[in-house]
């Protein structure tokens, strides 16, 4: 195994959410599929984990959800799936 390093410097909080959409479905066992797969995307073919096209083919090709219903999860403005202590999309601050 020969790693590069040389994956792009990018926000992995899609790679996350992804990862923890693996752990709802299928438990440990498809989550660490899918982390296997991010880490050699990343670390041996210095691939961008951000992108969502590469994404969408690790999710497919493990089976948690076809390229088209990752292109619309990552649409949807869930971010507090990985940062709780993200707001709400309908959160609203009034002053």
């Amino acid at each position: 195994m020969i790693s590069s390093f040389q994956g792009v410097m990018s926000q992995t909080t899609r790679a996350h959410r992804l990862c923890q959409k693996a752990y709802k479905q299928g438990g440990q066992k498809l989550q660490l599929a899918l982390f296997l797969a991010i880490f050699k995307a990343y670390l041996q073919e210095g691939k961008d984990i951000a992108d969502i096209d590469l994404l969408s083919d690790l999710a497919a090709e493990i089976e948690i959800m076809s390229k088209e219903q990752v292109a619309f999860y990552f649409y949807l403005p869930l971010e507090t799936d990985v940062d709780p202590k993200s707001p709400p999309s309908d959160f609203s601050l009034s002053l």
